[in-house]
């Protein structure tokens, strides 16, 4: 893997301001379901000042080197694979390394291996531990034609748990209530507004007389009308 050369020309070194593009492609390269679960956010990419501090003395303390670099794409503007890269100077303990590669871009595999190879190269021989998450199966067929070995395996299992909330009337739907039971049962009639005095009781009764003979289906408005203009000659 060292002898060859790697052919990534925006191979670039990985900061805080790259912590959006990283979790894209973390969020790419994972089956939904795994997503879920493990509910990443850009926060988790980024490194505080004060952690860096802790690990750079951890790392000075334990003679340890740590790498971390991605691909990026510059048509699409992102991602698309991502490395990082733990390495033991003094060669007391395994060299150990993270990779992501976008499902689009399976080809990057070799390409990443071996710039991991040829760091690797320049410090004392060791075996190379390789953790990664992305669930390719063009990866496993790629480190087993590599004689690579399977030292550990981790199942992830999940469950969602649901729970059921009272449903609650909003208050739009009891002021709806409220109002609809103001409303009136039948379309409100406007009644006749007479302007003129009260008739008096001799007029009322040749009314009432008079509305015995009138067909029932005629108003009262109209029986009044009919004797208004009958007792005029009266007068």
């Amino acid at each position: 893997l060292a002898v060859r050369e790697p052919d990534l020309p925006n191979l670039l070194p990985v900061s805080n301001a790259d912590a959006q593009l990283l979790y894209q492609l973390d969020t790419a390269s994972m089956p939904p379901i795994v997503r879920k679960v493990f509910d990443r956010h850009i926060q988790d990419f980024q490194t505080s000042m004060s952690r860096k501090i802790i690990d750079s003395l951890w790392q000075w303390l334990n003679h340890t080197e740590v790498i971390s670099a991605y691909v990026f794409e510059p048509q699409r503007k992102v991602a698309v694979g991502y490395f990082r890269l733990r390495l033991c100077r003094d060669g007391n303990r395994t060299n150990s390394a993270e990779l992501t590669v976008h499902p689009a871009y399976n080809y990057l595999y070799p390409e990443l291996l071996s710039q991991i190879a040829r760091i690797a190269q320049k410090l004392p021989s060791q075996s190379l531990n390789l953790a990664t998450a992305d669930y390719q199966a063009e990866q496993e067929e790629y480190l087993a034609e590599l004689g690579a070995e399977r030292i550990e395996h981790t199942l992830l299992m999940s469950r969602s748990v649901w729970h059921k909330l009272r449903e609650t009337k909003s208050v739009t739907f009891e002021l709806s209530d409220v109002l609809q039971g103001l409303q009136p049962a039948r379309t409100p009639i406007p009644s006749r507004i007479s302007w003129s005095q009260s008739p008096s009781k001799k007029h009322r009764a040749k009314v009432k007389k008079v509305s015995i003979g009138v067909s029932q289906s005629s108003s009262v408005v109209s029986q009044e009308e009919r004797v208004s203009v009958k007792s005029s000659p009266q007068k």
